[in-house]
């Protein structure tokens, strides 16, 4: 792309969750790999940003942000074009939709402004939500991330739909 035009914008691959997992968790069995791989790719000359995907835990969005800011060249920024909760495997929200889906949508709700403000206040130059959409076909973890529910006729604003509106909105 920049062979083109130099001043198209070129963005590094997505970073999942789970190799964000992997490199602020020494203990995990990736971690070695994710870092090896990551600061590779990092060290790059040809891309502006990175994208970074926020699902797992509020709470280590921050951690993982400032592993990648620990190591990013001068000139490169980062951004988010998928974060999305509750995440079942955290403490502090554990539960499926399955379980129960009006809680599910209540903590969706109050994640939104937590997940946004913690990408934007530390520095995503773009943070954006996983789905407008609940998604059918998609695995049962991300299938009703979206903001609005999909499976209902007509399709129904969830209260995280609220939540991002008036987010943005300010």
């Amino acid at each position: 792309m920049k062979a083109v035009n130099p001043s198209i914008p070129v963005v590094l691959s997505s970073f999942p969750s789970e190799t964000l997992d992997a490199l602020i968790d020494s203990k995990n069995d990736r971690h070695d790999f994710a870092v090896s791989r990551t600061t590779t790719m990092i060290n790059s000359k040809y891309y502006d940003a990175v994208d970074l995907h926020f699902y797992g835990c509020v709470t280590d969005i921050a951690a993982k942000v400032k592993w990648f800011k620990d190591r990013l060249p001068a000139n490169k920024v980062w951004l988010s074009t998928e974060n999305s909760g509750p995440d079942y495997r955290c403490a502090s929200t554990p539960l499926t939709y399955e379980k129960d889906p009006a809680r599910y949508e209540q903590l969706q709700a109050e994640q939104v402004k937590q997940r946004l403000a913690a990408c934007a206040e530390n520095g995503g130059v773009i943070c954006l939500w996983f789905s407008l959409f609940d998604l059918k076909g998609e695995t049962d973890v991300f299938a009703h991330m979206g903001l609005i529910d999909s499976y209902s006729n007509p399709p129904r604003k969830k209260a995280a739909f609220e939540a991002f509106k008036s987010f943005v909105s300010r």
